[in-house]
């Protein structure tokens, strides 16, 4: 039932994946309005519905229709995303785009979801060039310290679709092991975002023990809990009311707290920023999460284990592809990342 590219979407295939959450609705057509193109391909469109009840004007319909894709559904996003939204986000209270429609298959690796058109509700989608309030920080960061409260300890999420953090990167040919090769990594130094990255960085050896630090740092977690899994600035919106949240949970995973702390926090400021709010927002979220249910966190530990997880946001967009974001982002959250560890002598 999973189209294979957007091309085999019709009406039947929309009034069946709607039904559950818009009962009586019977899509006869659509208008494509625009698409998005990355790690999946978005489209947003227009429905035309049939006699009797109306769901929304506008959806955005997302699936795994690139050239990349098949090399994606290895790792399982298209079907992870879709259960996260049914199984996950409803029960945990997280804010997140509403959800028209779901549907998944695990041995395919595949999956399709309907999503709200944020734009229609007001919403405004931030990318790596918002300039986002520290407030803006602030409130996202408690709503992830509620996540992870609530889904501390026994609490966690269990299912062996649900990834553990960094589970693969010991496998012969993952992503990691092939980004931290000497090669590779010189190779996305020569490219323009390497021109923003502090000549310290430079170092292939050097970005490696550090990553090796992070890697060390998530493998020996033993308060899990349950993350977003890709909490960059470019995943955030803020509602027509002004309230953050995150969108594309194509990555949710167990692991550590401070991994999406670190991931938002450092792409969301601006390095000035950061340094001037760091503190107060690590002891915000720290409060929030004990609070929620979550762990203690004395000061020191809570900035230890932040800046322990740092290497990982310079690691993968500094080898970030441009078919997922353009160039100038990639240099942007890059050198973001790279002074962050400069700060807090990550880099050796």
């Amino acid at each position: 039932m999973i189209p294979r590219s957007l091309a085999e979407v019709d009406g039947i295939f929309l009034t069946a994946l709607m039904q559950p959450k818009c009962p009586g609705v019977a899509v006869t057509g659509f208008a494509i309005e625009g698409e998005v193109h990355g790690t999946a391909t978005k489209a947003k469109l227009r429905l035309f519905y049939g006699p009797g009840p109306a769901g929304p004007a506008t959806i955005y319909i997302k699936g795994g229709w690139e050239e990349s894709s098949e090399i994606l559904r290895q790792i399982g996003i298209y079907c992870r995303e879709p259960r996260a939204y049914s199984e996950l986000l409803p029960r945990l209270g997280v804010a997140a785009p509403q959800c028209y429609g779901a549907i998944w298959d695990e041995a395919a690796l595949d999956g399709v979801l309907l999503l709200e058109d944020l734009d229609a509700a007001g919403a405004t989608i931030r990318t790596p060039e918002s300039i986002v309030g520290v407030d803006e920080v602030h409130d996202l960061l408690l709503g992830l310290a509620r996540m992870h409260g609530v889904t501390a300890g026994s609490r966690l999420p269990q299912g062996a679709w649900i990834r553990t953090l960094f589970e693969d990167s010991e496998r012969p040919g993952s992503y990691l092991r092939h980004i931290l090769e000497e090669e590779q990594l010189l190779s996305y130094l020569s490219l323009p975002r390497g021109i923003g990255i502090p000549e310290k960085l430079h170092d292939p050896g050097m970005i490696r023990r550090s990553f090796d630090r992070t890697l060390a740092q998530g493998l020996g977690e033993t308060d899990l809990v349950l993350l977003h899994g890709d909490a960059h600035v470019g995943n955030s919106f803020v509602d027509a009311a002004g309230r953050p949240a995150l969108l594309d949970w194509q990555c949710v995973s167990t692991g550590g707290w401070a991994f999406g702390v670190a991931y938002y926090l450092a792409s969301a400021l601006s390095t000035e920023g950061k340094r001037a709010a760091e503190g107060d927002l690590l002891a915000a979220y720290a409060a929030c999460l004990a609070a929620s249910g979550g762990p203690g966190l004395t000061a020191d530990a809570a900035l230890a284990t932040y800046t322990a997880y740092l290497s990982y946001g310079f690691l993968v967009w500094l080898a970030n592809s441009t078919s997922f974001q353009p160039e100038r982002l990639n240099a942007l959250v890059g050198a973001r990342f790279a002074e962050a560890m400069l700060d807090h002598d990550m880099a050796g």
